[in-house]
């Protein structure tokens, strides 16, 4: 993976959403970022939103 977040915890969470990955490399709430796959790497695409305290994502967009 090219960018990786220096910020992962160990209890991270990985999953696939629309043929990406997404990342929240915090054990509970904070951002979620994306990786697209380019060239057979995974690169680091930004983040796509956030996990508030009771555990729902709220996307990017709406945090405009």
């Amino acid at each position: 993976m090219i960018g990786f977040p220096r910020n992962l915890n160990k209890n991270f969470k990985v999953w696939r959403e629309h043929g990406n990955v997404w990342i929240r490399p915090t054990d509970r709430v904070g951002p979620v970022y994306q990786f697209v796959e380019e060239a057979g790497r995974w690169k680091f695409d930004g983040p796509v939103g956030i996990l508030d305290p009771q555990g729902a994502f709220i996307p990017a967009a709406e945090l405009q």
